[in-house]
C-alpha cells in the first residue's frame, strides 16, 4: 500500500511514500503522517490519496508513523487545496501551510542524543566535548538551541561533529509538537464530608486555622449542598487565601484536585437578540432565496446602512433549522468585534470567531471545533476559508469588494471571495456576496446573469443617505489663517458636532506623522536603505521607518547630502492629523485608529468600543474607519486629501476612490437626521466626485466600464500578473526582457512590459513587472498557464538566474 502526501515545503507535487504493515487498516485520507523529506528532515505531511501504485522515478520510503486517530483535514479540504494550487499557480506545499494552523503544521527539530551503548574515555575529550558530554549524560537529549546555551557558543557544529566521528553522540531528528491544550486546575470537597454533620465537624476541626476555614467557608457558600467542582484560582481569590494554605487542606484530604482541559474561547453572547425585517428587507430575502433555488451566486447591492447585516442573520437562521453550518466572511479584523456582538445577541454559543489576532492555541481549538460541527456560524477573515466544515450550507461575503481579501504574499495569493464562489460549489451551498460599492467583476457577472442581482436602494429605516459636500482646498487661503490641512468649513462644521453632542470620523489614507522628511535647502529626501522608498516619520516613536520591511532609523540631525540642519517633515498622516486637531479644537476627546494603534489582539475592540460609549469625540482612522462598521451618533465625515486616491496610477483607481470614498461617507447618519461628509480635494472636477454626490453607483458603473472594454481589461479580460525579483537591477531586467521574448513566441495572450512597479525595489531586491491579459476562456486561460509556467521554469534555469525569483499572481488586485 502506498499514501500520497502533501508536505509543507513549497514544491510543485505531492510525495508518495511507503505504508507499513502495521499502519494499513488504520490509515485514512486527512490524517496527518510523519514522514522524512530530504536527508534528514520530519515534516507532519497531509495523506490525500491511499493506492497500490508505486512510484516509477524514485524508491518511496515509509511513513515513520500516525499523528492523528481520526482526519483532522476533510476530503473537501484537500479537493479545495488543489483547485488553489492550480488555479493560482502555487505550490500544493504552500496552499498546505497557508490552510492549517501553526500549531499543527509540525517540522523536525534537530536533537542531539548520547550513544549509551558506547564507552567513552571522558580523559580524551576537550573541555566543551566534556561539557557537552556531562549535559547530556544528565538529559540525555538536547537540542542545537539548548547545545548553544551550555557550551556558551554560537558554532557549535565543530564540537558536535567531533563527537559524531567518535560515535559519542547521534544527531536525531523528531517532531516537535506545537499546540497543548489549556488546562486549569479544579477542585472539589472531599465527599465524605457532603452530610451537614461532616461539614459542622469539619469547621470544628478547622477552627484553630482561620486562614483554612475561611477556604472551606467560601466553599460551602458557593455550593451550600452539592459537592461541585470549582476553579481553584476562583476559590482562592474569593477566600483571599494562599496556595500554601489550600495545599495544607490538600494533604488533610478535606480538598481533592485535578487538572481539566477548558476551553481559550468562551461564549459571551446572549441569544435572545430578534433582528425584525423591514419590508424591503423581506423583499431581498425572498429574491435571494429563490435564487439559491436556482443554484446562483448571488450579489446582494444595499446602499450603506440598508440593513444587510439583518439580511444575513436571517439566512443564517434558516440554515441553522436545517442543521447547515454558515461561514460569514469580513475583509479586516476591525469589523469583526462589532458583527460578532451581533451575531452571539442573535445566536448565542453558535458563534466561533478565525482571524490572525488568535494565538495558535486559539485557532486549534476553533479547527477542532469546525471539524466536529460545533459551531453553526464562523465569522472570521479571508483565512477562515480554510477550515474543516462539515455541512457548509451558506457562504456571506461582506463587502465583496474589498482589497483585503486579496492574499499577496506569501503564496497562494489567493481571493478569497473567488475561493468562496468555488468552495461553496464543493458543498453545493449557497454563496452570498453583499457592498454597497461592488466590484466591477462581481457587478458585471451580475448584470450579465452569471449571478443572481438582488438591491436595495434605501436605508434602514427611511434615513436619508448623507449630504456630500466638495471643498475646493485651493480656496482655503484666508488672509492670516493658513487652512493648509483642514478646510474651514470642515472645521466649522466639526466644531457644531461637538456642540450637537454628535460624533465625527475623518479619513486620511496614510499612518504615521509625515510621509517622508526633506532637507530644506537641497530638497534630498531620507530614503530606506532597503527599499526605494521614502521614510515614514511616526513621532510618537520618534524615527523612520520603512513601511515595506520595516527598517527603521532616527531623524538625522544633519542632512546626508548638503550637511544642512533644517530638516522638514513634509505630507499629512493620521498621526498629525489628530494632533494638530487638537489645536483647532482643544476640548475635543480625539481618537486614532491605524496599524500603529491596534497592534496588539484587542486594539480594535478597545478603540470601538470606547467610540461606542462616547469616550472619543472624533476617530481618526486610515481604512480601517471605513468598512461596514456602524456608530450611531456619527453625524459628520472627513475625507481629508483626496485627490491622493483618485490620482493614484493603477485601471482601478476610479473604481476604488468611489468604493472607498462611499464606504467611509455611510458611516454618517445611520440612525437619526440626515448625515454629511465633507470631502477636501483640490481637484473638484474629478468625474468620481459628481457621482459620489449622487450616490450613485450604478451611473458612476455605465460611465467608466467602457474604459475597461477599451484598454482590454478585467471584467472583460483575465489578467496574470509577474513580478521578477533580483539583488542585481541587470540581471532581473534581462530575466524579464527574456521571459516577455519567450512568452510572445509561444502565447496569442497579450504580454504588457517588463516595467519597473511604482516601488522598484523591496528589501533589497530589485523588481520588474510583466502583465499577461487573456480572453475570457477556460481553455485558453489554463493553455497560457501552462507555457507561463513551462517559461519561467525555462528562464530561471539560464545561467546567472539561480537567485532569481519570479512570483505570479493570477487575478491581482
Amino acid at each position: 500500500m502506498f499514501a500520497d502526501v502533501i508536505v509543507p515545503v513549497s514544491v510543485p507535487n505531492i510525495y508518495t511514500y511507503g505504508v507499513p504493515i502495521e499502519y494499513q487498516d488504520e490509515l485514512k485520507i486527512g490524517q496527518r503522517v510523519e514522514v522524512e523529506f530530504g536527508k534528514r528532515k520530519r515534516y507532519a505531511a497531509v495523506v490525500c490519496n491511499i493506492h497500490q501504485n508505486k512510484p516509477d522515478v524514485y524508491e518511496p520510503k515509509p511513513i515513520i508513523t500516525l499523528l492523528d486517530d481520526q482526519p483532522l483535514i476533510t476530503k473537501e479540504q484537500i479537493r479545495f487545496w488543489q483547485w488553489m494550487s492550480n488555479y493560482y499557480m502555487s505550490n500544493i506545499g504552500d496552499v498546505l501551510n497557508a490552510a492549517l494552523p501553526s500549531a499543527l503544521r509540525l517540522s523536525s527539530e534537530s536533537t542531539v542524543k548520547l550513544i549509551m551503548e558506547n564507552d567513552v574515555d571522558v580523559n580524551e575529550l576537550t573541555d566543551d566535548e566534556y561539557l557537552l558530554f556531562e549535559a547530556l549524560s544528565n538529559n540525555n537529549e538536547l537540542t542545537i538551541d539548548e547545545i548553544r546555551l551550555i557550551l556558551d557558543k554560537k558554532n557549535i557544529y565543530p564540537v558536535l561533529s567531533s563527537m559524531i566521528e567518535q560515535r559519542i553522540v547521534a544527531m536525531k531528528e523528531s517532531l516537535k509538537k506545537k499546540y497543548k491544550p489549556k488546562t486549569k486546575k479544579f477542585v472539589r470537597l472531599n465527599p465524605i464530608y457532603s452530610s451537614e454533620e461532616k461539614k459542622k465537624e469539619l469547621l470544628d476541626e478547622l477552627d484553630r486555622a482561620p486562614k483554612q476555614s475561611s477556604i472551606a467557608l467560601t466553599y460551602f457558600s458557593l455550593f451550600p449542598q452539592t459537592n461541585n467542582w470549582i476553579e481553584k484560582k476562583k476559590l482562592l481569590k474569593q477566600s483571599k487565601a494562599s496556595t500554601s494554605v489550600f495545599s495544607s487542606l490538600l494533604e488533610k484530604s478535606v480538598f481533592e484536585e485535578e487538572e481539566r482541559e477548558v476551553e481559550r474561547l468562551t461564549d459571551d453572547g446572549t441569544g435572545n437578540l430578534n433582528a425584525a425585517l423591514s419590508t424591503d428587507q423581506q423583499r431581498a430575502v425572498k429574491e435571494i432565496n429563490n435564487a439559491f433555488q436556482q443554484n446562483k451566486t448571488t450579489l446582494l447591492h444595499g446602499v450603506t446602512g440598508s440593513g444587510k447585516t439583518h439580511i444575513y442573520i436571517h439566512l443564517i437562521e434558516e440554515q441553522i433549522k436545517k442543521g447547515n453550518q454558515s461561514l460569514y466572511l469580513l475583509p479586516e479584523i476591525a469589523l469583526t468585534s462589532q458583527i460578532i456582538k451581533r451575531l452571539k445577541d442573535h445566536f448565542g454559543g453558535d458563534v466561533g470567531i478565525y482571524h490572525s489576532k488568535f494565538s495558535d492555541a486559539e485557532r486549534v481549538e476553533i479547527w477542532n471545533k469546525s471539524l466536529n460541527n460545533t459551531y453553526k456560524v464562523i465569522v472570521g477573515t479571508r483565512s477562515a476559508v480554510f477550515l474543516p466544515f462539515q455541512k457548509l450550507g451558506l457562504l456571506i461575503v461582506d463587502e465583496e469588494h474589498d482589497s483585503s481579501y486579496k492574499q499577496y504574499d506569501p503564496s497562494p495569493r489567493y481571493n478569497a471571495r473567488d475561493a468562496a464562489i468555488w468552495l461553496a460549489t464543493l458543498f453545493n451551498a449557497n454563496c452570498l456576496l453583499g457592498s454597497a460599492t461592488p466590484s466591477f467583476e462581481s457587478y458585471f457577472n451580475a448584470t450579465n446573469t452569471k449571478y443572481a442581482l438582488v438591491n436595495l436602494k434605501e436605508r434602514y429605516g427611511d434615513i436619508q443617505l448623507p449630504e456630500i459636500e466638495i471643498v475646493n482646498m485651493l480656496k482655503q487661503y484666508i488672509p492670516g489663517k493658513t487652512y493648509r490641512k483642514f478646510s474651514k468649513r470642515l472645521i466649522d462644521e466639526l466644531k457644531d458636532i461637538l456642540v450637537q453632542n454628535k460624533q465625527a470620523i475623518l479619513f486620511r489614507n496614510r499612518r504615521g506623522y509625515s510621509s517622508f522628511v526633506q532637507c530644506s535647502k537641497c530638497a534630498h529626501n531620507i530614503q530606506c536603505d532597503h527599499c526605494d522608498v521614502t521614510l515614514t516619520y511616526h513621532k510618537y516613536r520618534d524615527q523612520l521607518e520603512c513601511h515595506y520591511c520595516g527598517f527603521k532609523q532616527k531623524v538625522p540631525y544633519r542632512c546626508p547630502a548638503c550637511g544642512n540642519t533644517e530638516m522638514e517633515k513634509i505630507g499629512l498622516g493620521t498621526e498629525q492629523v489628530q494632533e494638530e486637531l487638537n489645536v483647532f479644537l482643544p476640548s475635543a476627546k480625539i481618537g486614532r485608529m491605524d496599524l500603529d494603534t491596534t497592534r496588539n489582539k484587542y486594539g480594535h475592540e478597545r478603540i470601538i468600543q470606547q467610540f461606542e460609549e462616547k469616550k472619543i469625540d472624533i476617530l481618526v482612522g486610515t481604512q480601517m474607519v471605513t468598512k461596514g462598521l456602524h456608530f450611531d451618533d456619527v453625524q459628520l465625515v472627513g475625507i481629508l486629501n483626496a485627490d491622493a486616491i483618485l490620482k493614484f496610477p493603477d485601471f482601478r483607481a476610479q473604481e476604488r476612490a468611489f468604493q472607498v470614498m462611499e464606504q467611509v461617507s455611510g458611516r454618517a447618519g445611520r440612525r437619526g437626521k440626515q448625515g454629511k461628509v465633507i470631502v477636501q480635494v483640490r481637484d473638484e472636477k474629478d468625474l468620481v466626485l459628481n457621482f459620489l454626490q449622487q450616490h450613485n453607483y450604478e451611473a458612476f458603473y455605465k460611465a467608466t466600464i467602457d474604459e475597461r472594454w477599451k484598454w482590454k481589461y478585467p471584467p472583460f479580460y483575465r489578467l496574470i500578473a509577474v513580478t521578477l525579483k533580483h539583488k542585481d537591477w541587470k540581471t532581473c531586467y534581462q530575466a524579464a526582457v527574456l521571459l516577455g521574448s519567450e512568452l510572445r513566441k509561444t502565447t496569442s495572450a497579450i504580454i504588457k512590459g517588463p516595467s519597473e512597479p511604482l516601488i522598484s525595489k523591496v528589501r533589497n531586491y530589485y523588481l520588474q513587472e510583466l502583465f499577461v491579459t487573456i480572453e475570457k476562456d477556460g481553455q485558453k486561460m489554463n493553455a497560457v498557464k501552462n507555457i507561463l509556467q513551462q517559461k519561467t521554469d525555462f528562464v530561471k534555469q539560464q545561467k546567472g538566474n539561480s537567485q532569481l525569483r519570479i512570483n505570479i499572481d493570477v487575478d491581482p488586485m
